[in-house]
């Protein structure tokens, strides 16, 4: 029997515990699909690569104007809409076309030999468009059918 992987906060080095909080790079696409006869705003995430895991909030906050600007980040935290500016230059970026997003998760982990992450929280960090930053769906998951996943969105 294995023992679970231990992860280590960015900032502070402690030992992650539940629930934590996860820096994410993700290419995205948002549709509208009927649920039970009603229509569901959904993201479907079609690769998303961990950037940065925090043990907390204030770990996070330290660490978030180095990512502004490593980034180049003009604007953070995006209103969701189909249709949102580019946080980096400003240009349209339309959500029903793939598009890369960095997000802020709240997660949850369970499991010893297999791990399965449960989101908590999420909220987009910034949307790009492609001129700034490319989704490379070649090089996504689940292109190759390896990883899907999608979730509902409140509007």
């Amino acid at each position: 029997m294995s023992s679970p992987p231990k992860f280590h906060c960015h900032i502070c080095n402690h030992r992650i515990q539940n629930p934590y909080l996860s820096f994410e790079r993700r290419v995205e696409k948002v549709s509208v699909v009927n649920k039970d006869g009603s229509p569901v705003t959904t993201i479907n995430i079609a690769d998303c690569q961990v950037m940065s895991m925090y043990c907390s909030s204030e770990c996070w906050q330290k660490h978030q104007p180095e990512i502004v600007g490593a980034l180049e980040f003009q604007v953070t935290f995006p209103a969701f809409n189909f249709v949102t500016p580019c946080c980096r230059c400003g240009k349209v970026v339309n959500r029903t076309q793939h598009y890369v997003c960095y997000s802020i998760a709240e997660m949850e982990m369970e499991g010893s030999d297999v791990l399965i992450g449960h989101c908590l929280d999420d909220h987009d960090f910034a949307v790009l468009c492609r001129d700034c930053e490319e989704p490379n769906l070649a090089n996504a998951t689940a292109e190759s059918g390896d990883i899907r996943q999608e979730e509902e969105v409140s509007t």
